[in-house]
């Protein structure tokens, strides 16, 4: 198989990465990229940093370790997220200082992709920025615009993550309006924070889905292992995989904290029975709704 089939092959499988949030603060940083390879997965998901911290990701030594770490564990970086949104409104009019620092930091955002070849960056549209209102549904569309036009310069998308209705979602795609503005899909979110029916959202949003994380619980975000919690996540992932998903599915279970923390199972082991898990079910997806393809093709 030469180099061009192995790329062509590459680009038909579902990869497997994690959150660098969920990891213990003593392992965040550029040894997280360390611990991802040894996880066995595929990549991690770094994030910008806190305010607070002077945006870690956006210093060129911290850059240059976590490139020095990539190349050293062949781990790839599927997203980088702009978690800064949680705490200052995007939805605030443009020259609020909740504003003016969300812009900040999608400029440092960005760059930060390009210069460590991450191909979307994620926006969260919760708590400070989460959007309930008409005015708030057009600041934030305003200012995920302005992160498109910076980002496609370097051909970089934006996710957003939020928990709008699919009309509203579709409201917000046409104000947008833009071809690099996605939609970075959770597969407990609806169900947690709206009572949504997540599978549902999937296959309705499924077009303008770009990549996915896997977060399962009961009455809390992230505290069972996929699958055993209240938003039939594997349902999500099943119908992903029906709609023809390729790409990335990313872990955000909260392996390091109560109540999975607390089970007096290893954390890292945990991770890993997911992804086992996860991995295996998609497969038996792929090969079922495969199978499906060919007897209607025939």
């Amino acid at each position: 198989m030469n180099s061009g089939e192995k790329e062509k092959k590459m680009e038909r499988l579902i990869r497997y990465g994690i959150c660098e949030w969920v990891l213990p603060s003593r392992l965040r940083g550029p040894s997280a990229v360390r611990a991802a390879h040894d996880l066995g997965l595929h990549g991690i998901s770094l994030e910008l940093g806190s305010a607070e911290e002077r945006f870690p990701l956006a210093d060129d030594y911290i850059i240059q370790l976590y490139q020095e770490e990539q190349d050293r564990c062949d781990i790839a970086f599927p997203a980088l997220a702009c978690n800064m949104t949680d705490h200052f409104a995007m939805t605030a009019p443009r020259g609020a200082p909740g504003r003016d620092m969300v812009e900040h930091a999608l400029r440092l955002s960005i760059s930060a992709a390009e210069r460590l070849r991450i191909p979307v960056v994620q926006i969260p549209s919760f708590m400070s920025s989460a959007i309930r209102s008409e005015e708030e549904l057009w600041q934030a569309a305003e200012c995920l615009r302005y992160a498109c036009d910076l980002a496609s310069v370097s051909g970089i998308i934006i996710g957003t993550e939020n928990c709008l209705t699919t009309e509203w979602q579709m409201r917000e795609m046409e104000l947008v309006a833009r071809d690099n503005f996605k939609v970075y899909f959770d597969t407990q979110n609806y169900h947690l924070q709206t009572g949504a029916y997540a599978p549902d959202v999937a296959e309705r949003l499924f077009p303008y889905i770009v990549q996915v994380h896997l977060k399962d619980g009961i009455r809390q975000g992230g505290n069972t292992l996929i699958g055993a919690g209240e938003s039939d996540a594997l349902k999500s992932v099943d119908r992903l995989v029906e709609q023809g998903y390729t790409g990335w599915m990313i872990f955000e279970n909260n392996y390091f904290t109560p109540p999975l923390a607390g089970s007096g199972r290893d954390s890292y082991e945990l991770i890993k029975e997911d992804l086992t898990a996860v991995s295996k079910y998609v497969e038996d997806c792929r090969g079922r709704y495969s199978f499906q393809r060919g007897s209607e093709e025939t």
